[in-house]
C-alpha cells in the first residue's frame, strides 16, 4: 500500500464517529440552555475545530460561545472583567450539572462530561462591532470580545475566520484541514505537549503550504519544519483581529512544541527520502516514529 494511501486511512481513523459528533450536539444544547435560564442571552453558537472541520476524535474540545446581552457586562457605571463573567457563568452551570466537573479555566467554563473523555468549553463573548478589515469579503461580519485569560477581554470573529480558513481549505482541495488534524493528533500523542487548532490552520494558510498538487506528507513535513523554525512562537492574526494567535500554552508550552517539532521534522524528512527511494518499509517505520507507532502498517 503506498504512503499517500496510508495517510488517507490515518485521517479517517482520527475523524470523529457520528456518534461523538450527536453526543458532542446533545451537550451543547443543555449546556446552551442552563446559561440562557441563568444569564441574559442573545444566543449561542458553536466554535472552535468542530465547527471548523478540523476535529480529532477524542482528542479535541466542543466550543460554544455564548453571545451575551451587553447588561451582563456592565458593573455599576463600569465594565465588568471577564474574570467576573466566567464565574457567573460557572455558578450558573453548576446549579445544573452539580455532578459533573466544572472549572474556569481562564478562557472559559470547561466542563468534563463521561468522566472527562469529552468536555465542553463554554466562552463568553460580546459583540463589539462589524468586521470592516483589508477582507472585503468578510465586511460586516461579527467581532467579538471573549476572555483573554487574564480578566481582560481579547477581540475575535470566529465567523470571519471561519469563513476565511474556508475558503483556503478549498483552494487547497481539503489538504488543510486534514493536515491541521494530523499535526494535532501529533501532538496529542505525546506527553505534556499542546498544538492550538487556530494557529495550526492559521500557519498553514498563511505559509501556503497546502496548495497545489501536494501530498500530505510534504505538507506535514513542512509544517514541522515552520514550527521548528519559528521556535514555537504565536503568529499574528493575518485578518488583524485576534492579535498574536499563541502555537501552545506559554512560553514553556511552544518550547517544548518546538522541540518536539524538531525530532518531528528529522523522521519525516527521512521518511519523505525512503519513500522517494522505494523503500516503503522505511518510511512506514519513520512515519512510526512520527506517530508514535500508530500509523498503518
Amino acid at each position: 500500500m503506498p504512503i499517500p494511501r496510508r495517510f488517507s486511512i490515518l485521517i479517517d481513523r482520527i475523524a470523529p464517529t457520528s456518534a461523538e459528533i450527536n453526543a458532542y450536539s446533545t451537550h451543547l444544547k443543555t449546556v446552551g440552555n442552563a446559561v440562557e435560564a441563568a444569564l441574559q442571552i442573545n444566543r449561542t453558537e458553536r466554535i472552535g475545530s468542530f465547527s471548523r472541520g478540523s476535529a480529532v476524535r477524542g482528542i479535541s474540545d466542543l466550543d460554544l460561545m455564548v453571545v451575551l446581552s451587553s447588561n451582563e457586562r456592565k458593573w455599576g457605571e463600569s465594565t465588568t472583567t471577564s474574570s467576573t463573567v466566567l464565574n457567573k457563568i460557572k455558578d450558573a452551570l453548576s446549579d445544573r450539572f452539580y455532578s459533573t466537573a466544572i472549572r474556569n479555566s481562564g478562557n472559559a467554563v470547561v466542563l468534563s462530561f463521561a468522566g472527562g473523555r469529552r468536555s465542553v468549553d463554554v466562552v463568553p463573548a460580546f459583540f463589539v462591532r462589524p468586521y470592516q478589515g483589508s477582507a472585503a469579503a468578510y465586511t460586516n461580519y461579527p467581532i467579538f470580545t471573549i476572555p483573554d485569560g487574564a480578566g481582560a477581554w481579547l477581540e475575535t470573529s470566529p465567523q470571519v475566520h471561519g469563513a476565511a480558513l474556508s475558503h483556503e481549505d478549498q483552494r487547497s482541495g481539503h489538504k488543510l484541514k486534514r493536515v491541521a488534524m494530523l499535526a494535532k493528533y501529533w501532538a496529542a500523542l505525546r506527553t505534556n505537549l499542546k498544538l492550538h487548532s487556530f494557529h495550526t490552520e492559521i500557519l498553514i494558510a498563511s505559509t501556503q503550504i497546502s496548495i497545489g498538487p501536494r501530498a500530505y506528507a510534504a505538507i506535514l513535513h513542512d509544517l514541522f519544519k515552520h514550527i521548528a523554525d519559528r521556535r514555537g512562537q504565536g503568529i499574528r492574526d493575518p485578518l488583524q483581529i485576534s492579535g498574536v494567535i499563541p502555537s501552545s500554552t506559554g512560553l514553556a508550552g511552544a518550547e517544548r512544541l518546538a522541540a518536539a517539532a524538531v525530532t518531528a521534522l528529522d523522521h519525516s524528512a527521512r521518511a519523505l527520502d525512503a519513500e522517494a527511494n522505494r523503500d516503503t518499509s522505511e518510511a512506514i517505520r519513520q512515519w512510526k516514529i512520527v506517530f508514535a507507532g500508530n500509523f498503518p502498517s
